[in-house]
């Protein structure tokens, strides 16, 4: 069984082979950061080892909102136009450019799906 790290942005929880996924920036509405693309990333592949996890529950901190998007105000905040390069090599673009169609898509790593957590 292998441990799952600490997290700034989520909160994660196991029990009863359910694992408890909470997006946790609830101040902004649990929009989407650099920090947060890259800890979603991490867990969905730590998950693919962990057998005894068959249900994952995404939830958002707070009762205002699940999750709003990107997170604008750190996003637009980065014209350097650089990637995040994570553990496999891939860059992921958060904030690279001055309007919001300059950012990948939070989604497509917000689920397990795009990162092949489990058996096909």
């Amino acid at each position: 069984m292998s441990a799952i790290p600490a997290f700034e942005t989520l909160d994660y929880r196991e029990d009863d082979g359910v694992a408890w996924v909470t997006l946790d920036r609830p101040e902004v509405y649990n929009a989407f950061n650099a920090t947060m693309q890259r800890e979603l990333r991490t867990l969905w592949r730590a998950l693919r080892r962990r057998d005894e996890v068959r249900c994952i529950v995404l939830t958002g901190a707070g009762d205002k909102a699940f999750c709003t998007g990107i997170d604008r105000n750190e996003a637009l905040g980065d014209t350097s136009g650089d990637a995040t390069v994570g553990e496999d090599g891939e860059s992921v673009h958060v904030g690279a450019g001055e309007t919001p169609f300059m950012f990948d898509d939070p989604g497509e790593i917000s689920a397990p799906r795009p990162v092949t957590c489990g058996s096909p």
